[in-house]
């Protein structure tokens, strides 16, 4: 009986020593839950800080009355206890440096969201203002953009009714004239025309230059054979003077004398006088053939001066007409250059506006 109720105890005393040990296990389950699932570390410290559960009285009486292998059979439970309780807690220190680390992460990456965060919200004031920027800048334009559109709507109206200005038809005449001159210089033009007379007038100036000069030479040779001529004719002349002069001089006594004595000298004298008058009348002939063609070569110098004085004032004409029209080319081309850069000033102002236009529609 007595070995009952130690028995009896020592059950009691090893499910009370079970219980306690069931409490201490479910508060270290509490702790490790609550290091798990975030709880504070005050409340874990606070688990871990309660005392272990008292063990009765009976149950220290019974575990002396334990026998051996019911003591081995706790200490092994225990140390198997324990091995779980220290690989647990293990497990749960790498698990909670593990989140340490992930907690620092996150903690860093949440700065550096907060330093964008805030960059951004920076960028989207600075377009903001960029924006109220450009938008006051519009403003102005499209008020500007009215104006200039009523002054193009009042200009439009303006020159449409009135009358072109003095510049506008001197630009104008000057465009004609140029038209015309350009169609002037067409195959068929006075110009071209009075151009190729130019050119022809100069071909039988030159040809008539060269006639000249081989007129001169032959006139130069003409003249050295008149020249020449005349020079023997001279000769002869004096000789035959000389000759007719003894003819006709009264001859001595003693001449006569003897010419009675010879009869055949007076058949050679009058031989040698009949010809010295032929000799004269051949000079007399040549020298009025001579002259008369001296005559004729300088009637045909005269008419050919007088047809190179005609030829070089027709070509000084045109030469002059040429530099007219040449010099009314520049004038016209000058005063085109003159008016080109305010016309080109106008064009531009008028290609600005229609752009302007084209774009404000």
């Amino acid at each position: 009986m007595e070995k009952f109720v130690v028995a009896g105890l020592a059950d009691g005393a090893y499910g009370q020593t079970t219980h306690g040990f069931g409490n201490t296990k479910q508060s270290l389950d509490n702790f490790w839950e609550s290091i798990l699932y975030g709880e504070n570390k005050e409340n874990s410290s606070a688990i871990m800080a309660q005392p272990e559960a008292p063990v009765p009285q009976a149950t220290l009486v019974a575990n002396t009355s334990m026998t051996d292998q019911d003591k081995a059979i706790k200490r092994a439970r225990d140390q198997a206890y324990r091995e779980r309780v220290k690989k647990r807690k293990t497990e749960m220190e790498g698990e909670v440096k593990a989140l340490t680390q992930k907690n620092k992460e996150l903690e860093d990456e949440n700065r550096a969201s907060k330093a964008e965060n805030t960059r951004l919200n920076q960028a989207f004031q600075s377009q903001g203002e960029g924006m109220d920027k450009l938008k006051h800048d519009f403003n102005q334009l499209k008020h500007e953009y009215n104006k200039q559109n009523v002054l193009v709507q009042t200009l439009s109206g303006v020159l449409a009714g009135s009358a072109p200005s003095p510049r506008d038809e001197e630009i104008q005449k000057l465009k004609n004239e140029i038209g015309l001159l350009r169609q002037g210089m067409g195959m068929d033009s006075p110009c071209l025309q009075l151009m190729k007379e130019n050119a022809k007038l100069k071909h039988e100036l030159e040809k008539e230059k060269h006639e000249k000069r081989a007129l001169k030479v032959q006139l130069d040779a003409l003249f050295d054979d008149i020249e020449q001529h005349l020079e023997s004719f001279a000769q002869n002349n004096v000789d035959s003077n000389a000759i007719m002069a003894q003819l006709e001089a009264p001859a001595p006594q003693a001449t006569l004398v003897a010419n009675t004595s010879m009869p055949n000298q007076d058949t050679s004298q009058s031989e040698a006088a009949k010809r010295s008058k032929a000799y004269r009348d051949r000079v007399k002939k040549h020298k009025t053939e001579m002259e008369g063609n001296m005559k004729a070569l300088t009637q045909e110098n005269k008419a050919l001066k007088v047809e190179v004085g005609a030829l070089k004032a027709e070509n000084s004409r045109l030469n002059q007409d040429s530099q007219c029209q040449r010099e009314v080319i520049d004038k016209l081309t000058h005063d085109l250059n003159r008016l080109m850069p305010e016309h080109k000033k106008q064009y531009v102002l008028v290609k600005i506006l229609s752009e302007k236009l084209k774009k404000g529609f």
